[in-house]
C-alpha cells in the first residue's frame, strides 16, 4: 500500500504562501528581463515609435478606403496588418543588432531599414489616397522633381 505524499517524511506540502512566494519572484524575473530588454532597445525606440504610427495611420486609411469603396472589412486584413507591423519592428531590431555586432556609429543599417520601411507605408498610403481621394501625393511631388525639360 502507497503513503499519500503529506505522510512522507521530510516531505513539504505546498501551500498557498509557497505559490504566492514562487509567483513572485517569477514576475520579478519577466519583469526584469522585459525592462532589460527595453532598456537595450532604447536608442531605436523613437525609430519603432515612428513605424507603428506609419503603419497606423496606413491602416486607418486602408479602413476607410474600404468603408467607402463598400468592401467588407475582415478580420484576415487586420491579421495582415499586425504581421506587417511585427515584420517590420523585428526587422528594425536585426538591423539594429548588426550594426551592434558591427561596431557602426550612427545605425547606420537601422536607419536605412527604416527609411525603406518608411518609404513602403508612405506609398501605400499614397495609393489608398488615391483610390480613395482621387489624388496622389506622390506622384505631385515627382512631377515637382521631374528637371525641367531643356531648350
Amino acid at each position: 500500500m502507497t503513503k499519500s505524499i503529506a505522510s512522507r517524511p521530510n516531505s513539504k506540502r505546498w501551500d498557498c504562501s509557497d505559490l504566492c512566494m514562487w509567483l513572485t519572484k517569477g514576475k520579478e524575473l519577466l519583469l526584469g528581463a522585459l525592462l532589460g530588454f527595453w532598456a537595450v532597445l532604447t536608442p531605436i525606440h523613437t525609430i519603432c515609435y515612428v513605424i507603428g504610427a506609419l503603419v497606423l495611420t496606413d491602416f486607418v486609411a486602408g479602413l476607410y478606403k474600404s468603408w467607402r469603396n463598400k468592401v467588407p472589412i475582415t478580420s484576415r486584413r487586420m491579421r495582415d496588418t499586425v504581421m506587417k507591423t511585427l515584420a517590420y519592428q523585428t526587422a528594425v531590431m536585426v538591423g539594429f543588432a548588426m550594426d551592434f555586432l558591427a561596431g557602426t556609429e550612427g545605425l547606420l543599417c537601422t536607419r536605412a531599414i527604416a527609411v525603406l520601411i518608411g518609404l513602403t507605408e508612405v506609398k501605400s498610403l499614397d495609393e489608398s489616397m488615391k483610390e480613395t481621394l482621387g489624388f496622389s501625393i506622390w506622384e505631385a511631388l515627382m512631377a515637382k522633381l521631374k528637371p525641367a525639360p531643356k531648350e
